[in-house]
Order: C-alpha cells, then structure tokens, then sequence
C-alpha cells in the first residue's frame, strides 16, 4: 500500500492533509525518513512531514503496522494543521522569558514554562484525538456498521500504540481489549 492510498482510505485524514497543504503548513510534502528508529515526523519549518520508509513498507503487508501509521498519520498533520498554535506557544514563552530576564531578581520561569507545558500538552492532546479519529475514519469507511468495539480491536493492534490506550487479557485466539482509564 502506498502513502497516497493508505491516506485515500482515511476520508478524515485526506481531508485535513488537504487543509494543511491549503493552509501552507504542508508545502514541503512528504519525504521518506531513513532513520529505522523513527516512525517520521513533522517539520513546522521546512512544512515537510517524514514517513519511516521501512514502517511504511512494513504497513503493506501487516493490518497492525498500518493502524499504527494511521494513526502517526492523523497525529503529525493535525500538527500541521495547528502549526501557528504550536509557534505562538513558543513564542509567548520566549516573550515571557525575555521580559523575566531582562527583570529585577528573583527570576522565576516557573509560571511561564507551567503555562507553556499546559498549551504544548493540550495540542499534543489534540494531535493524539486526532490519530484515533484518523483510525476510526477508515474503519467506518470500510464498514459503516463498525462498532466501538471494531475500533477498540483496531486500536489495541496497532503495534505501535496499543499499551497505551488499552490493557489486554485472554488468549493469544480469543484476546480482549479493556480500555485504559484518563
């Protein structure tokens, strides 16, 4: 499966990939990551998202590599999509920090890196909602029936993902899936 296709079976994901390239987040495109270590990533400077070319080829083959791709997928371009929230937070702190610095003693970051950590965690939050909505976009369009219980298999196995939203238990044939709490 290609990087075109795997995005064409996502209706949620094609469609904010296109909002991201209308916005001119995403105008550097796609480039393959050669690192092994790396599913990819998202370059807010160069507007260039890198898929991991072995997970990539890895996902053609194996159901659970491509959830999990899916799944980065829906997480990275979100991030994309969000990129003037992501600088701005940025650049408040840098803002906040200059004027702390540049202020009489005693000089305390600590309100302003708290308030940054609180805005960077929500849009990481965000980014996350969005891989799981990316997941569940195609698994309803593959069968408009599915139930919660489709995507809560989906998601427990996505190879890359899954111990985090999920505890399993049962049999290696006969597996079930106990969402995590938060």
């Amino acid at each position: 499966m290609t990087l075109r296709e795997m995005i064409s079976h996502s209706p949620r994901l094609n469609a904010r990939v296109l909002e991201a390239i209308q916005l001119g987040h995403l105008n550097g495109g796609f480039e393959a990551d050669a690192n092994p270590a790396s599913t990819g990533s998202y370059n807010h400077n160069t507007g260039t998202l890198k898929v991991s070319a072995a997970t990539l080829k890895g996902a053609a083959s194996n159901p659970e590599i491509a959830n999990s791709v899916l799944m980065f997928l829906g997480h990275e371009v979100e991030q994309a999509v969000n990129k003037h929230a992501i600088q701005a937070g940025y650049d408040r702190l840098d803002a906040i920090a200059q004027g702390i610095a540049n202020g009489p003693p005693p000089r305390d970051y600590s309100p302003a890196i708290t308030d940054f950590l609180a805005r960077t965690r929500w849009l990481v939050v965000q980014g996350e909602i969005a891989g799981v909505n990316t997941l569940a976009a195609k698994i309803a369009a593959g069968n408009p029936g599915a139930s919660l219980g489709d995507l809560h298999r989906a998601l427990a196995e996505s190879t890359m993902d899954a111990a985090d939203y999920f505890d399993k238990s049962g049999t290696a044939s006969n597996p079930a899936y106990t969402p995590k709490n938060g």
